[in-house]
């Protein structure tokens, strides 16, 4: 067992980042242990799958179900159709992450903008905190919710820099990962870098700004393995999702409006009978009154030929996933959905965009992983490799019993049993 635990998640990493050889993350894998593909949970949304990966089980059961928070009470406080309120803080797992599992075992823990961390049970956090309502403030929110030594030192480090981007953003996160692991002695230190995801949302997979943001990433990680000893430290890298292209949006909730289902003033919902969480390419369905499911579930059967597919109870319970919803409706390729209160039911993006969320059935979808270390068998092709997989390789790398997949009572299935030295 090494020393060390050092954990990265590169949001939106995929593994064509790798799965060739070539270039840096090519070489890094390859002389390691690397997953084919890393297959996220349903939905595939940043926060739940961060949440999976440091719990290893359900959106459902580890209780992150979106990234935004459904309230049936508070939608008016909604911006058009997704909720303000995210779940950012550590205080909405209801299962243990593996935060808490270190510590209590004795590992001083160091978590770094990892999703829902805010408030995290640790030795030292700089959390993923937003305020969207200044969206282009991309440190301070954070640093305020900081651990002050923490802070202070990567504040008064000389290579600080104004976060004016989210690359400043990461950058600033790679001195205070230099500083957690060879300053302060973290034994664990969990990284999360998520410029690569916003610039996927923004200009499409597969365009020119991702792909020099995959040349940033490169030098990241690159960095990362740069400042650990690969002797003493066992090193996870992965994303969380992949992204399929659109170019138009879904505006449910305009159409449940139309039909006398929600009440719309000044493009504020007052109130509601049956409404859409939109959440990237996903949105899951409430209704207020029971009686009301049959007639909001025959009307999005008869409306899905405009790009999306009913996620019926049987489906979501399948993925373990929205157990108060009567339904969710997930984009089919091509599509996301739109928070529009009072616009067209279709609305046509002026260039493609990327978008996540869908049920992991695109390949599209798939994420990449790779380890490095002294505990991991090299090379080793893991095939294809489930995301909840991630938390009980954690459990074992750390020497905590009984280490334990998403099923209960299993210990390692297949595709771990044959990672380790």
């Amino acid at each position: 067992m090494a020393a060390r635990l050092v954990v990265v998640s590169v949001d939106g990493l995929r593994p064509e980042g790798y799965l060739y050889k070539s270039g840096t993350l090519g070489q890094l894998a390859h002389e390691g242990a690397w997953a084919e593909a890393l297959i996220p949970i349903y939905p595939s949304l940043t926060m739940p799958c961060h949440a999976s990966i440091v719990t290893g089980t359900s959106s459902a059961k580890h209780g992150i179900q979106a990234n935004a928070i459904f309230n049936p009470n508070d939608v008016h406080n909604w911006k058009q159709g997704e909720s303000k309120d995210f779940y950012l803080q550590s205080a909405h797992f209801k299962a243990p992450p593996i935060w808490d599992l270190a510590e209590q075992n004795g590992y001083r823990t160091c978590v770094l903008h990892w999703p829902t961390s805010l408030g995290a049970n640790v030795s030292w956090c700089l959390p993923e905190v937003f305020d969207p309502q200044n969206p282009h403030d991309y440190w301070e929110p954070a640093a305020r919710h900081a651990t002050p030594e923490l802070r202070r030192l990567v504040e008064r480090h000389p290579d600080f820099v104004e976060t004016r981007d989210r690359y400043d953003l990461d950058r600033n996160l790679l001195i205070a990962f230099e500083i957690a692991l060879n300053r302060l002695g973290a034994d664990v230190v969990m990284l999360h870098i998520d410029s690569l995801d916003h610039d996927i949302h923004d200009h499409g997979r597969g365009s020119p700004r991702v792909l020099s943001t995959y040349a940033f990433i490169e030098e990241m990680v690159a960095a990362v393995f740069e400042r650990v000893d690969l002797t003493q430290t066992d090193v996870l890298v992965f994303g969380d999702h992949g992204a399929l292209n659109f170019t138009k949006r879904i505006n449910i909730n305009s159409l449940f409006r139309e039909q006398g289902w929600l009440d719309v003033q000044d493009d504020k919902i007052v109130s509601w009978k049956a409404i859409a969480h939109t959440s990237c390419a996903t949105a899951p369905i409430y209704v207020r009154e029971p009686a009301l499911e049959a007639e909001v579930l025959d009307f999005l059967h008869a409306n899905s030929a405009a790009g999306y597919v009913v996620l019926e109870r049987s489906m979501l319970a399948g993925y373990d996933a929205f157990p108060e919803a009567i339904c969710a409706i997930d984009s089919l390729p091509g599509y996301s959905m739109g928070q529009g209160l009072t616009c067209e039911f279709i609305t046509t993006e002026k260039t493609p965009r990327g978008e996540h969320g869908h049920i992991p059935i695109y390949p599209e979808l798939d994420a990449g992983l790779f380890a490095r270390g002294p505990s991991f068998e090299a090379p080793l092709n893991l095939g294809r490799f489930p995301q909840t997989e991630i938390f009980p390789i954690m459990q074992r790398l750390l020497g905590l019993t009984p280490a334990r997949s998403a099923k209960p009572g299993v210990q390692f299935t297949e595709s771990t049993s044959g990672l380790f030295m």
